[in-house]
């Protein structure tokens, strides 16, 4: 064992500790970044769900909305009679 007083035996003990000091918080950002890349991968895949329902919901509502157009025209066409009216005069108060 060396002598503890010796300057060249403490600053060779000292680069050891900070080498290893080092490869540990290498190795932990290293773990970190790939924890971050899985969570990142994961938030896109349920994205990516949520619009594809979200999509799929807006297709079923447009199918309802035009089936009940076809089962009554002439409602339909005073329904949108009234709100393009509303729209008017909403548009063109002061």
């Amino acid at each position: 064992m060396s002598d503890p007083k010796d300057p060249e035996s403490s600053a060779s003990a000292i680069a050891q500790t900070v080498s290893g000091a080092v490869d540990k918080v290498s190795s932990v950002a290293g773990h970190a970044a790939e924890t971050a890349q899985d969570v990142a991968r994961e938030a896109r895949r349920q994205a990516n769900a949520v619009v594809e329902s979200a999509y799929g919901q807006g297709g079923d509502l447009i199918e309802v909305i035009e089936g009940a157009i076809r089962g009554n025209p002439i409602s339909s066409v005073l329904v949108a009679a009234a709100i393009g009216y509303g729209i008017a005069r909403l548009s063109h108060r002061r």
